[in-house]
């Protein structure tokens, strides 16, 4: 079998890199700065990787499928029971169909799950409403978000999340200080419909969130 590699770079303070911290501190950090190798995944067959907030997660399939996940989990984003950072990448346990992962959308201390049946999962920092489903406590066993089915597409943000569903019917939840999620300037704490004129006849492609504001690609119908 031919393995995949993986490589990171950039800031590791917290782990996000899934590599040794103290031979880079050794190295005066200059080796953040440069692609290495994540030595953690060699022999691994690499499916996909997700990197958000200041984590990533990465999927491997050899006689099973695994999801291993590194950086900070301080409010449980990364569906870990410790709230220590992780500077290696460990085996997260509590994800649910491991097989039917189809896409991990990481914000910056909450973490969103799609699966091929349509059904989006919740995991992280729980305030402002950006797990939809209107919880108090943060949450470290990734939720079933209620009322969104038949989704094909997420995108999680700073505070903030949005699904697209079969209908090309976008839905956002969470922080909306900015007016990023496409209402009012409140924060929305179930997923809720995104109304305007604008986006009449037109289907939604894709979306993609910043910190504080959001971009959706969109195709007129015809």
């Amino acid at each position: 079998m031919r393995y995949s590699d993986l490589y990171s770079f950039g800031n590791n303070e917290i782990g996000q890199l899934g590599r040794d911290a103290h031979l880079e501190i050794k190295d005066n950090f200059s080796i953040w700065l440069r692609p290495c190798q994540i030595l953690s995944f060699q022999e691994q067959n690499i499916l996909n990787i997700w990197a958000g907030g200041h984590g990533f997660f990465a999927l491997t399939q050899n006689s099973a499928i695994h999801l291993y996940a590194c950086g900070a989990n301080s409010f449980g984003q990364l569906g870990h029971p410790s709230k220590q950072p992780i500077y290696s990448p460990v085996e997260i346990q509590g994800f649910p169909c491991l097989d039917k992962i189809i896409k991990i959308s990481c914000g910056l201390q909450h973490t969103l799950i799609l699966d091929s049946m349509g059904y989006v999962y919740g995991v992280g920092r729980s305030d402002d409403g950006r797990l939809g489903n209107n919880l108090v406590n943060d949450i470290i066993i990734p939720k079933q978000i209620n009322n969104l089915t038949n989704i094909f597409d997420i995108a999680a943000g700073g505070s903030v999340s949005f699904v697209i569903n079969q209908n090309a019917q976008i839905y956002s939840f969470g922080m909306g200080d900015t007016c990023q999620i496409g209402h009012s300037n409140e924060d929305i704490f179930i997923p809720t419909l995104v109304k305007s004129k604008q986006l009449e006849r037109r289907n939604i492609q894709h979306i993609s969130v910043g910190a504080q504001h959001t971009l959706f690609l969109v195709k007129e119908e015809r």
